[in-house]
Order: structure tokens, then C-alpha cells, then sequence
């Protein structure tokens, strides 16, 4: 099958690459288009330029819609997959079909926090796969019933178990480890943590944050097999759900699973739903019974050890990006 993927830059471990990855690996022809980068030249002037325009324009996106539309044109797709919905404006969704005839979805990632414009809403999309059941729920009794729930996922070519060693086992070992975005909620819970364990926080730190953590923010982002480094070198990997991650999970939870880390986290349904708690995951409701598991494993390795290896064969075996594919294709196959 041609596949018309229109995301942002394909980079190594970003959902980009994972799903095109996936894509190729499963036999189909992928064509790519970033949506997001209005010239593709220097990265230093992409970026401020970018920046610019984006800042001054009221539609900056609809740059690049007769180029899009062009390119959907010449190479004739079976499906178009946009995986930055909050990127696309309706009106080009519009202009894509009166050229083509073929299902047009989006796979939507974003938690409700961070929809911007609402664009998925407005735009005449066949199908909009999220993650969140409530956003689902939602949006098919307020707008209509062409909104599915389809979850995040792990890629086992990507996420498994890799432990460092020497001085990258010295950088990455810890008690607790957390990766993401820091925020003032996800602080305020690392705060009685950072002051007990051995705690190390990787990912980016904006520079609106009054950083009050008693240990030093790593400022790394880790990717690919510093992810792997991170999740497999800790003995805790905390998950600390975003709280606009209302009844579904973030991609965290999967990456974690597929790297073999010992996960704890945000207890919800849907934990419940794709895993055998005690088993497979550990989970906490409360600050309270964070510091109680978290007590708890740091003294049983093993049992830390086997839960994380359970995780981490249910996550290969039936939360990949393979997976989710198959489930979204067997949607579009009916429209």
C-alpha cells in the first residue's frame, strides 16, 4: 500500500520515525511530508526562520498546502496518515480532498492540554485515532463519530532491555529515574524523592521553571539508546501521568515496558486494562503510596527484576507500533 505520512522531520525514536519504521517493515510504501519545517536549509536559520514565521502569520501551516497538495497528486496514495493534527489546518484537509479519493485520517498523540487550534475538530477527516477514552467519548456526543480510541505504543526494534556499563553504567545507575518534560505538578511530586534517593531527571527544564529540586536537572534528553541506558539502569523508572492524561496512557508508559525498565506509575484504569498490576507494572494512587513502593523494591531486586521482564514481554508481544497499525488499517479498510 502508498502510504501519504505527513508529520514533522523524521528523528531517530520520535513517533515519526516509529511509525514510518513500522510502516516499512510491514511491507507498505511510505511517502513522507514535513508539514512543520517552511524551508529546509541550515538547521540554525530553519529554526528562527520557522520561529518567525510562525509568530508573525496567522495560518503559517497553509504555506506549504499547494506543495502538499502537489505531491499527494503525483504520488497517488492509498491512505494519507497525518500524525500532527493540531499542525494541519482543516482548510488543507479541505484542499487535499478535491484531489484524492482515498481515506484520510489523523493519528492524534496529543493529550487534551495540547490540541492547540482544535484543527482535528474542524477538519473533514474519515477517521481521528486518540489515545484518551474520554476525548473520545467526548467528541463523538458533542461533534460526531468518526473519533477512535487507538493507544500509544512501544517499537521492540527501538525499546529494549540495554544496560550500560562502565563509566555509562556510573552516568545513568540511580534509585529513581523520570524522563520527560519537567512541569511544576511533576515537580511538586519529585520533591520528596529528590530529598531521600538517588534521583536523576532527563529530559528538557523550560526556562520559565523555578527548578527547586535538591539534585542537579541532567538537561539530557535521551533518546534511543539513552533511553534505553536510562530505563535499564534505574531501579525504579517513575511515571508520573500527566494530568490531562485523563483515561488513556502516554507513549512513556510503553517505551518504559519495551525497554525492560521496573516501572511505578500514576495508578488508572487503563493500567489495569492492558497489564497485570503487581505482575507486569507497579502502580501508585497518592504521595503517600509512592514512597511506600518506593521504599518497598528498592530493597527486592528480584522481584523489581521479574516485573520488569514481564512488562516488557507483554509490551513486545501486543502494545507495538505493528499493533496499532493493524488496528488502524482494519478501520479504514470499512470506510
Amino acid at each position: 500500500m502508498r502510504v501519504l505520512f505527513i508529520g514533522t522531520k523524521v528523528q531517530p525514536d520520535n513517533m515519526e520515525y516509529h511509525i514510518v519504521n513500522t510502516l516499512e517493515k510491514m511491507g507498505h510504501k511510505v511517502f513522507g511530508f514535513d508539514i512543520k519545517t517552511i524551508i529546509n536549509c541550515n538547521e540554525s536559520i530553519d529554526k528562527y526562520f520557522n520561529f518567525f514565521a510562525r509568530t508573525i502569520l496567522r495560518e503559517p501551516e497553509r504555506i506549504l498546502e499547494k506543495k502538499l497538495a502537489n505531491y499527494a497528486k503525483k504520488i497517488s496514495p492509498d491512505i494519507v496518515i497525518v500524525l500532527l493534527g493540531n499542525m494541519v489546518s482543516p482548510k488543507t484537509i479541505v484542499l487535499l480532498k478535491k484531489h484524492l479519493d482515498v481515506p484520510i485520517v489523523c493519528w492524534c498523540q496529543d493529550a487534551l492540554s495540547t490540541i492547540g487550534r482544535q484543527y482535528m475538530m474542524g477538519a473533514p477527516y474519515d477517521a481521528v485515532f486518540l489515545k484518551d477514552h474520554y476525548m473520545v467519548d467526548l467528541y463523538n456526543n458533542m461533534i460526531g463519530d468518526r473519533f477512535i480510541y487507538l493507544a500509544e505504543a512501544c517499537n521492540p526494534s527501538m525499546h529494549y532491555y540495554e544496560l550500560p556499563k562502565g563509566k555509562d553504567l556510573k552516568h545513568y545507575e540511580c534509585d529513581i529515574t523520570t524522563a520527560g518534560s519537567l512541569y511544576y505538578y511533576r515537580q511538586e511530586i519529585l520533591k520528596p524523592l529528590a530529598a531521600h534517593y538517588k534521583l536523576k531527571v532527563w529530559g528538557s527544564m523550560p526556562d520559565w521553571l523555578s527548578y527547586e529540586l535538591r539534585v542537579r536537572h541532567t538537561k539530557e534528553y535521551v533518546t534511543g539508546k539513552t533511553k534505553r541506558f536510562a530505563f535499564s539502569a534505574a531501579k525504579i523508572v517513575l511515571n508520573t501521568m500527566h494530568f490531562a492524561e485523563i483515561d488513556g496512557l502516554n507513549c512513556r508508559f510503553f517505551e518504559i515496558l519495551g525497554c525492560g525498565g521496573f516501572q511505578l506509575v500514576s495508578d488508572k484504569s487503563e493500567v489495569h486494562k492492558y497489564l497485570e498490576v503487581g505482575k507486569e507494572v507497579e502502580t501508585f494512587r497518592d504521595k503517600n503510596e509512592l514512597i511506600e513502593k518506593v521504599d518497598y523494591y528498592l530493597k527486592e531486586p528480584e522481584k523489581r527484576k521479574k516485573i520488569a521482564m514481564q512488562g516488557m514481554q507483554r509490551a513486545h508481544n501486543n502494545h507495538t507500533y505493528t499493533h496499532r497499525l493493524n488496528e488502524l488499517f482494519e478501520v479504514t479498510s470499512k470506510l
